[in-house]
């Protein structure tokens, strides 16, 4: 390939060359890959040894880079930093602030944007939303309708799914599981094998762990620490 059209942009303190991709005319780095088919706006940056591919498009002021793979329907604007081996397919979307790194893998619907921060082996899909400062990490894998925001954090080995709320300064960690419609929030923690079913609610500065399950419409509230039972349909505090 001849030089015609190279062009040198500093990103991060580094002169990268590149050229104008003709979809969007944004700038390719020359280790980069991107498709005819994919578009890259004006704005946006793909680097180091990404690949995007597909209807794809990076757009506004992103970055895609390391070995980083976006394709099918894959979306990534705003601010949204992409880097690793992170994988978004399918219709998932990235925006605003989010940055995902390390070997994450999002697709189907899923949506991760604010300054959410994605990182590890975490792997998303579904219709999830995941905004605001949350942090998700590990080996967690999310799915359903989930809904995770505020401040809240999630990691470990960590299982969750169909329509729960994690939110406020909650911490979900270890290998606990979440399902159903349940809401955890406020400083709440669950960790270690703890299950939380149904429509239960773990709030206030509750902590639920080790084999406790809390299921049906249970609240769990207060300074309580509940770490074995099943629990059904009752209020638990202190």
């Amino acid at each position: 390939m001849s030089n015609a059209g190279i062009v040198i942009v500093k990103i991060d303190g580094r002169k990268v060359k590149g050229r104008h991709h003709p979809n969007g005319g944004g700038f390719v780095a020359l280790t980069a890959q991107v498709a005819e088919t994919a578009y890259v706006g004006r704005n946006a940056k793909v680097f180091g040894n990404a690949v995007i591919s597909g209807n794809a498009k990076v757009h506004d002021k992103a970055k895609v880079h390391g070995g980083a793979q976006i394709f099918g329907n894959a979306e990534i604007y705003g601010s949204a930093r992409i880097l690793g081996n992170v994988h978004v397919y399918d219709e998932a979307k990235v925006f605003g602030k989010a940055e995902l790194s390390g070997n994450v893998v999002i697709y189907s619907n899923a949506r991760i944007y604010g300054e959410a921060w994605v990182y590890d082996r975490a792997e998303i899909y579904g219709a999830v939303n995941v905004y605001g400062s949350v942090r998700v990490f590990g080996d967690t894998k999310v799915s359903g309708n989930v809904r995770i925001y505020d401040k809240a954090q999630v990691y470990g080995e960590t299982r969750i799914s169909d329509e729960v709320k994690l939110y406020g300064n909650a911490q979900f960690y270890g290998c606990a599981e979440a399902c159903g419609t349940a809401e955890i929030y406020d400083n709440a923690r669950v960790y270690a094998g703890a299950w939380i079913n149904g429509n239960a609610r773990v709030y206030e500065k509750a902590q639920v762990c080790g084999s406790a399950q809390i299921l049906g419409g249970t609240k769990v509230r207060g300074k309580v620490r509940v770490a074995e039972g099943i629990h059904r349909d009752v209020e638990i505090t202190q």
